[in-house]
């Protein structure tokens, strides 16, 4: 997933994820965390448990904390290219004009 979402994004863009499964939750901070191209902004444990001041919540997050109780892991990460990223960036931006 990273890779794929790089080649749309300009440097230090943010990339906020949120899940209610922890277990997904430790996927997603390895495979950010494995990606040259990507910073993790949180203090470790890497990720809050609590809604990003101004982040809308869901519906889905509603039901998750009535439902089950559970709290969502909120995950962010800033997009900081490599120079070949940066450069294979500038090639398909200039491509598609």
């Amino acid at each position: 997933f990273p890779d794929r979402v790089s080649g749309l994004l300009r440097p230090e863009a943010l990339v906020e994820l949120a899940t209610d499964h922890g277990p997904y939750a430790r996927q997603m901070l390895r495979v950010f965390g494995q990606a040259v191209d990507f910073r993790n902004i949180l203090p470790r444990p890497g990720f809050r448990r609590e809604r990003p001041a101004g982040a809308p919540g869901t519906r889905f997050e509603q039901l998750t904390r009535a439902e089950k109780g559970r709290a969502a892991y909120y995950l962010r990460f800033q997009f900081h290219p490599t120079e070949a990223a940066e450069k294979e960036l500038a090639d398909t931006r200039a491509a598609h004009k």
